[in-house]
């Protein structure tokens, strides 16, 4: 503990800023319901070992066959070391082969097979987090991605 009146000065503009930045901070707002949504996702997909950020892919490969893993990442916002693990492990699965020479991705039979199952899944998963936010809220975060997607974009 700090001592002294600038201790305690420093430790009372500490807490302040703290209690600042907890109850206003948008970007701790948008990473806490980031955690939240992921994991109704995740829940709702587990029963065929898949995860939402890996459904986000499966559908990148099958409207966009033959990408290069920078291209995925850089289409689904995915960090390179995040993109890799979620790589190894879907090929691991069968779900994507890579191509040897130019390293483009595909999906397998049970890739394609995978999605059409999730299907189901997503869209309860998708219903319930439109519930938890609301038709405001929904419209709010559609307008919002799309409107920072097209600034990142240009």
């Amino acid at each position: 503990m700090a001592d002294g009146p600038r201790g305690d000065d420093l430790s009372r503009r500490s807490r302040a800023a703290a209690r600042d930045i907890a109850d206003s901070c948008l970007g701790l707002r948008v990473r806490m319901l980031n955690r939240l949504v992921t994991a109704l996702f995740d829940d709702a997909l587990r029963p065929l070992g898949l995860t939402g950020a890996q459904l986000s892919i499966l559908c990148a490969l099958q409207l966009s066959p033959r990408r290069r893993p920078v291209d995925i990442g850089t289409l689904l916002k995915i960090d390179k070391s995040t993109l890799s693990r979620n790589l190894d492990r879907m090929r691991r699965n069968g779900w994507l082969t890579k191509a040897a020479t130019r390293g483009e991705l595909d999906l397998t039979t049970e890739g394609t097979r995978l999605i059409a199952q999730a299907q189901p899944l997503w869209a309860a998963a998708q219903t319930e987090a439109k519930n938890l936010l609301g038709g405001q809220g929904s419209g709010a975060v559609y307008e919002m991605a799309n409107k920072m997607f097209s600034r990142a974009a240009s």
